[in-house]
């Protein structure tokens, strides 16, 4: 009878061995189904947010898309105007789907055509028409609270544009300018100066510098601008303007 004691026992202790297994594999099994059930869970809401983002950048794609047509289309109007303001013959200006800017014409039987040849201050008059318009645009966003559209104040330097303008044309150009920016930087040699330039500047330069150019190579003092230098040769920058 003991002996049989004693298997029993031994068999008890086996049952609650494997019992003892059973629960930890119990455990491990339920712990793998919650880190399964995590997973999927992870899964669906790493699925949900690309869904989403997808969904969002096609929504900002079309934003951007009609933002764009809506500047392109604001700045074409402007363009347009200014350009049809100062030029003397019967064009008018436009921005292609590529924001290529293009002067028309329209010709009898031929209807809307693109001028390919453009003198050389008709070129000056666009470019001037264009940038003048980007930076006005920018402005208007700049003072914008809320909207997508970039903005800024930014100014215009412009090199000697009155150089290949007949005296109408420089007259035209020269009242615009002033309206141009808040800032303008123009320079201009003496003789694009005087005259219908200055008249028409008058009252809105607030600041007149001129450049003096020294050189050892001149013999003497060739005029107010031109200058000998015993020393190096230099342009120097004086305050006001000078005769």
């Amino acid at each position: 009878y003991a002996s049989e004691v004693e298997k029993a026992l031994e068999l008890k202790g086996e049952v609650k061995s494997k019992i003892k297994q059973l629960e930890d594999d119990l455990k491990e099994a339920e712990k793998n189904e919650e880190s399964l059930r995590g997973s999927g869970t992870k899964k669906s809401l790493i699925n949900r947010r690309i869904t989403i983002a997808e969904e969002c950048a096609k929504v900002l794609d079309k934003l951007l898309e009609t933002l764009s047509e809506n500047i392109k289309s604001k700045l074409s109007e402007r363009v347009n105007k200014v350009f049809k303001s100062i030029i003397r013959k019967d064009y008018w200006a436009e921005i292609d789907e590529d924001y290529a800017l293009q002067i028309y014409k329209e010709i009898p039987g031929r209807g809307r055509q693109i001028v390919t040849e453009k003198s050389t201050g008709e070129s000056q008059i666009t470019s001037l028409a264009f940038i003048s318009c980007i930076v006005s645009l920018a402005k208007e966003n700049e003072e914008k609270t809320g909207g997508l559209a970039q903005g800024g104040v930014f100014p215009i330097v412009m090199d000697s544009p009155f150089g290949s303008l007949d005296d109408e044309y420089r007259t035209l150009v020269a009242k615009y300018i002033p309206e141009l920016a808040e800032q303008i930087i123009v320079f201009v040699s003496s003789s694009q100066w005087k005259g219908s330039v200055e008249n028409e500047f008058q009252g809105a330069v607030k600041l007149h510098n001129s450049l003096v150019y020294y050189s050892p190579k001149l013999k003497a003092d060739e005029s107010t601008f031109l200058k000998r230098s015993e020393t190096f040769e230099r342009t120097e920058i004086k305050d006001g303007y000078y005769e």
